[in-house]
């Protein structure tokens, strides 16, 4: 009788460790779910504030863009306008060919130093074809373009922010239900279903843990 007894008080020692046991590693699996999701969220908090920075600088950038092409349009416009001023003046018939170059030199003298360039580089060649070519056109356009380059790399990092975000999001959410794998298997009574979640849980946190390890970390 007191073998029997003996026996059976070690059984229920040893069920009392192996549950004290497993609570301690689900309280451990718990603990650790919980600052993977708080990382999580502070990451995806911080990266989302990283995206709307990165998109506002892109919007900046290309209203800036725009502010430089219409400005070279205007200039564009007044070289144009006052180049047709002097071809009608030299095409004028019967002029005085003195007056009709000082007074061309004056005009061309308001236009910008590129117009300018361009003309009497016009005027030299025989007047052929249009002083205005594509290395004209560049000269004015070039700072835009070199501003909208600058606003699309910034709109491909708010993009890229924005999709480590998500990834945060989603690693948070399959340690979400870490949290639920070993919160339930704490309160079953059957020992094998218990363990089953409990090994889910550490099997989901372990590949949500390396996989979080992948991601870049964003800082203040």
């Amino acid at each position: 009788m007191t073998d029997t007894s003996t026996v059976t008080d070690e059984a229920a020692g040893l069920r009392s460790k192996n549950r004290q046991r497993f609570e301690i590693i689900a309280a451990v699996l718990l603990g650790l779910a919980t600052v993977s999701i708080a990382w999580g969220s502070y990451q995806a908090n911080l990266w989302g504030g990283l995206q709307d920075k990165a998109l506002t600088e892109s919007a900046l950038l290309s209203t800036d863009a725009a502010s430089e092409y219409a400005e070279a349009g205007a200039i564009i416009s007044l070289d144009q306008t006052l180049f047709v001023e002097v071809f009608l003046l030299l095409e004028q018939p019967g002029a005085d060919e003195d007056a009709t170059l000082d007074t061309g030199e004056y005009i061309t003298s308001n236009m910008s130093e590129q117009g300018e360039a361009a003309v009497n580089e016009w005027y030299d060649s025989d007047r052929e074809g249009f002083p205005f070519t594509d290395e004209y056109y560049q000269s004015f356009y070039a700072a835009g373009d070199e501003i909208i380059e600058e606003s699309d790399a910034k709109f491909e990092e708010g993009s890229k922010n924005n999709t480590t975000g998500d990834k945060y999001v989603l690693v948070s959410t399959i340690l979400a239900s870490v949290l639920f794998f070993a919160g339930i298997s704490t309160v079953l009574q059957t020992d094998r279903v218990k363990r089953v979640l409990l090994g889910g849980g550490v099997v989901l946190w372990l590949g949500a843990a390396i996989y979080i390890a992948t991601l870049p970390i964003a800082s203040l």
